[in-house]
């Protein structure tokens, strides 16, 4: 498995989430220094690539109960990931990355749902079978910390993407970096969202924050419109600048239905 994937054990099956290594700084003589990611190094931590484990987490406590005693099986839950699965992995919720549209795939992924029709689409032409149930498993996060509403304290929240570094020093930006519970509080706190990271826009729609999708060089628009396609949403306005993002406004409210990927979701994995 790639040093990218972190494997977490959730009830015998092992839920899998891009989480790589943070790259460390090495000294071997005194005059040379390079950074190198290391397995044993503290890892990346993005909040949004890592949040499915917590989804899978209650929805394993909530529909399915029980523990795999037998093989272990490995679970997709969240993320650009599909390309870096191991064969026979069942996918649930996760997409197509836009920058790896090139890579060969396994043949023997067990798919359940995908992020959205882009993603479906590209994985039927490699000869795939894949249900039309849409949807980013980080959308059901609501059902485990509540979704009332809270009071903003803030006008504007900035999220970018993790290699989106424009925002750094900005007051107003919230970083994907820190936990889910800061990060999901930020968000709920927030008047108006303007995001270049993709769960910025998804955590943003889960719990019903207006939005406005920010154009990042680090990563092509196909996740983005993978995702606001699987959601119902289509010529979807990208602003350049957060005083663009201003001027366009949020993107239309999410009316997506959340039953067909709660439906779908593998509870016979913990079933012996």
């Amino acid at each position: 498995m790639s040093q990218q994937m972190e494997p977490v054990d959730v009830g015998g099956v092992n839920v899998l989430r891009w989480n790589p290594p943070r790259a460390v700084k090495l000294r071997p003589q005194r005059f040379f220094r390079w950074t190198k990611k290391l397995p044993f190094a503290p890892r990346i931590n993005n909040v949004g690539d890592i949040a499915g484990v917590d989804v899978v987490r209650y929805l394993h406590r909530e529909l399915a109960g029980g523990h795999n005693s037998k093989v272990r099986t490995n679970l997709g839950a969240i993320g650009s990931i599909i390309h870096m699965l191991p064969a026979g992995t069942v996918v649930w919720g996760p997409g197509v990355n836009g920058k790896h549209l090139d890579l060969s795939l396994p043949k023997n992924l067990d798919i359940r749902a995908v992020r959205g029709p882009r993603t479906r689409e590209y994985l039927m032409n490699l000869g795939y079978q894949v249900p039309e149930i849409f949807g980013d498993p980080g959308l059901l996060l609501p059902h485990i910390t509540g979704d009332k509403k809270l009071s903003p304290t803030r006008e504007i929240t900035i999220i970018a993407n993790l290699n989106d570094t424009r925002f750094i020093n900005d007051e107003r930006s919230l970083s994907a970096l820190c936990s889910l519970d800061d990060f999901v509080t930020g968000i709920r706190r927030s008047e108006f969202i303007i995001a270049s990271s993709l769960h910025g826009i998804i955590f943003a729609d889960a719990y019903g924050i207006p939005v406005c999708p920010l154009v990042t060089e680090a990563e092509p628009l196909f996740k983005y419109l993978d995702y606001f396609e699987g959601t119902g949403r289509f010529d979807i306005k990208f602003a350049h600048s957060v005083e663009e993002a201003l001027r366009i406004g949020p993107v239309p409210k999410i009316t997506w239905d959340e039953k067909p990927l709660l439906q779908a979701f593998p509870s016979e994995l913990w079933k012996n």
